[in-house]
């Protein structure tokens, strides 16, 4: 039985990475930042791109810019899962189960505003941003076929029942760029975050025995994770190089964002509470953008 969870549990988490990867940090805050994949902070078109991607470029910017974006996303997800016939022996189940599962969580709002102030042949700008930068999400219904989705043993299936998740990341960041020379800007900004996460089921806590068979096999759910909240701390250094009419570099270094423990308490009667931390990773970038003619740009970033 700890095996076949154990399985089950890997199986989970599994798909949970892979939404992480594609939601956790996202590769455009805005309109223009996100249609142009990101690759913008060495040009920026707007105050968003240039406040989320490289605090040196809010001097490309002059006068005073103010953007507010919003964006809708809609992740996909899928989890298959298989139980051999006669797996948990006595249990079951008395034929092979196999099923598939999509994911029917979204769309997310993802809101975005950001101002930055230049005043005219000062060698200084300053910027205020506050972005949805991450989120995800998946929402699988019970399942009667796919077995990781059928209800927990206690309800008489084998699996966790249906699973949801939400995701939300929002990011604060007062930002000061200075110009060294006609050629190169320097820039930072502190970066304060606030997320939410909320889990049903949360399979990586003990579970909590309600119950057993007449064999003496023990009968437990896997708690859920209410709606938590945590905050988190970072800074964000970058510089701009305008190496000619034409071209433009820009790199920057956004540390890793230190987050306090998510808290989570169980409406489970005999539950334990249990915490969780999840942290926003280290980002290094640097991109170019090249501008041939008037009206024409190309841009590529590495990240």
């Amino acid at each position: 039985m700890k095996k076949c969870l154990t399985i089950l549990t890997s199986m989970l988490f599994a798909t949970g990475i892979t939404l992480a990867q594609s939601g956790h940090v996202m590769n455009g805050v805005g309109p223009i930042d996100q249609g142009m994949a990101g690759s913008g902070m060495a040009v920026p078109q707007d105050a968003l791109t240039a406040l989320h991607w490289n605090p040196a470029s809010i001097m490309m910017l002059p006068g005073q810019s103010l953007d507010v974006g919003l964006q809708l996303m809609m992740p996909t997800g899928n989890i298959t899962s298989t139980v051999q016939q006669g797996a948990f022996g006595p249990l079951g189940p008395e034929v092979t189960l196999t099923g598939s599962t999509d994911s029917k969580a979204g769309p997310f709002p993802i809101p975005s505003i950001g101002y930055i102030y230049h005043p005219n042949d000062k060698p200084y700008a300053f910027g205020l941003s506050a972005f949805g930068v991450g989120g995800f999400g998946v929402d699988y219904a019970l399942s009667t076929t796919n077995p990781i989705l059928t209800p927990q043993m206690p309800d008489g299936g084998m699996g966790f029942g249906a699973m949801s998740s939400t995701f939300m990341l929002m990011q604060v960041s007062p930002t000061v760029a200075y110009e060294i020379n006609e050629y190169v800007s320097i820039g930072v900004a502190p970066t304060l975050s606030l997320a939410s996460l909320e889990l049903s089921v949360f399979p990586a806590t003990q579970p909590t025995v309600v119950g057993s068979l007449p064999d003496g096999t023990p009968l437990a759910y896997y708690p859920d994770a209410p709606a938590s909240w945590a905050t988190g701390f970072g800074a964000q250094a970058g510089i701009q190089v305008r190496a000619n009419e034409r071209i433009n570099l820009g790199a920057s270094f956004k540390s890793k964002q230190y987050f306090n423990d998510f808290e989570f308490d169980p409406d489970l009667d005999g539950a334990a509470s249990y915490v969780f931390r999840l942290d926003y990773p280290m980002i290094l970038s640097s991109a170019v953008g090249y501008e041939p003619v008037d009206g024409l740009l190309f841009a590529g970033d590495v990240r």
